[in-house]
């Protein structure tokens, strides 16, 4: 089920999400009917057909923390996770923060507060963004008091 739903991902990716050694999910793995492909000198693997068009994706997500998309790959190559904000999404304590992904990739983390959204940049976006990410907390919050979006420092 993990190469059907997270696939294409490495055997690093899977050895993350199951909890297990990369000798035992090899091991699994070569009982799979699993295609793979290389792809700047790693090999990735899928079950099934790839879809002959990349899904489209919202241009602005609010995810939830803990959200599959961070889980399901290892933390350190995540596709959606730039190397600089690991820490500002994978705490050391094991939590992980709501992120906000624009244009499909995490720039930021979110919560909902009492009488709002606070929204959190790790990088200075436009007007535009930053107008997208408020009508996306409203879309997902409902109404809400406020909004605020913090830019980084």
């Amino acid at each position: 089920r993990y190469f059907t739903h997270y696939g294409p991902a490495t055997l690093q990716d899977a050895s993350y999400y199951l909890g297990k050694s990369q000798t035992q999910v090899r091991r699994w793995m070569e009982r799979l009917p699993l295609n793979d492909f290389s792809l700047e000198g790693e090999v990735f693997f899928y079950a099934g057909s790839l879809p002959s068009a990349v899904p489209e994706t919202p241009a602005c997500l609010l995810a939830a923390g803990f959200d599959p998309l961070l889980l399901g790959y290892e933390k350190k190559r995540n596709p959606v996770l730039p190397a600089p904000y690991l820490r500002n999404i994978f705490s050391l304590s094991g939590i992980v923060m709501a992120p906000v992904l624009l244009q499909g990739r995490i720039v930021g983390r979110w919560k909902r507060q009492k009488n709002g959204i606070s929204i959190s940049l790790f990088e200075t976006v436009s007007r535009a963004n930053r107008e997208l990410m408020e009508q996306t907390a409203v879309a997902a919050a409902g109404p809400v008091k406020r909004i605020r979006i913090e830019e980084p420092q």
